[in-house]
């Protein structure tokens, strides 16, 4: 990850707080940075999603130029090596840190996954369900080692929004090889953390 990307997501996250400290009582419907922390003991995922501005972006996302992106980080320790995860934007928070509380994958645009046709491919990741990260951007490779590389990746599908289209409010599942879930966190804005806090 180059120096500019965290530049950027840190300039996200304390516009993010300033916006939040000089409204306390109103949450900002439009928060410029997302985030979901998963720990179920040695096993952690932390998920960022920041709102990349177009005069902000690197040059293969001129394509992008009147839509709003997102510039994903996740890190992540404790996953097994060798073994892979998947992760999926579910359509419900978390409740009692239940992970089977999180409803059905979100999935704004009904893509029909029950169909013998459906599969999400990488390669074409608008015809995915919105909320099928590893299917469109690989899943999560346990290294074994106590941190491993961060992962990172432009979604275009992404709304940093609280409504039907928006990933607030709503939740990140882990899942192991055997697709049972393993980890799961509700996907906030930061600043009402901060908020809540102080």
């Amino acid at each position: 990850m180059t120096t500019k990307t965290w530049l950027l997501i840190v300039i996200a996250f304390t516009l993010n707080l300033a916006i939040s400290l000089a409204d306390n009582n109103t949450p900002n419907p439009y928060p410029l940075s997302v985030q979901a922390k998963l720990e179920n003991g040695p096993l952690k995922v932390y998920f960022q999603a920041v709102n990349i501005p177009p005069e902000d972006r690197p040059p293969e996302l001129a394509y992008y130029k009147g839509r709003p992106i997102a510039m994903v980080a996740i890190m992540f320790s404790g996953l097994a090596e060798g073994q892979e995860f998947t992760y999926f934007i579910h359509e419900k928070p978390i409740e009692n840190n239940d992970c089977n509380t999180a409803g059905g994958h979100w999935n704004p645009k009904g893509r029909d996954t029950w169909s013998a046709s459906y599969r999400c491919d990488a390669r074409r990741p608008g015809l995915c369900e919105a909320g099928d990260l590893s299917g469109k951007h690989g899943k999560l490779k346990g290294t074994g080692t106590p941190q491993a590389p961060a992962v990172t990746y432009y979604d275009s599908s992404l709304k940093l929004t609280y409504s039907r289209r928006g990933m607030l409010g709503k939740s990140l599942v882990v899942y192991d090889s055997s697709n049972k879930p393993i980890l799961c966190g509700n996907i906030i804005d930061p600043s009402t953390v901060a908020e809540a806090s102080s």
